[in-house]
């Protein structure tokens, strides 16, 4: 239970990322990115290679979606698992379709 948690949080905050990252935001994000690192030499550098500021950019973005879906689509499968193992045991069904049963006796339906 405390891995789903800490899953479902893991993804919301990877698609938070993926998100932000994303490379058709970056005509709002670049100029801020630009304008943080201002005056410092990582500033400079963006600033004559924003090639690089699109390559992590869509990296992050990638990264964040896959484990995004990853993380998050975790708990269905756990919890499908889990609900399908309790139908098992409570209904008590045969496993073989009636046709292919035999009776105690050993003679075939």
């Amino acid at each position: 239970m405390r891995k789903n948690i800490w899953h479902r949080i893991g993804g919301y905050l990877a698609a938070g990322l993926a998100l932000v990252a994303c490379p058709c935001h970056l005509i709002v994000t670049l100029p801020l990115i630009l304008s943080v690192t201002a005056g410092t030499g990582v500033g400079v550098y963006l600033k004559q290679n924003p090639g690089v500021v699109i390559a992590v950019s869509i990296i992050a973005f990638i990264g964040g979606l896959v484990l995004a879906f990853r993380w998050l689509d975790s708990d269905k499968h756990e919890s499908a698992a889990s609900s399908k193992k309790q139908f098992q045991i409570q209904t008590n069904r045969p496993t073989q379709p009636p046709f292919l049963q035999q009776e105690k006796g050993g003679k075939e339906l």
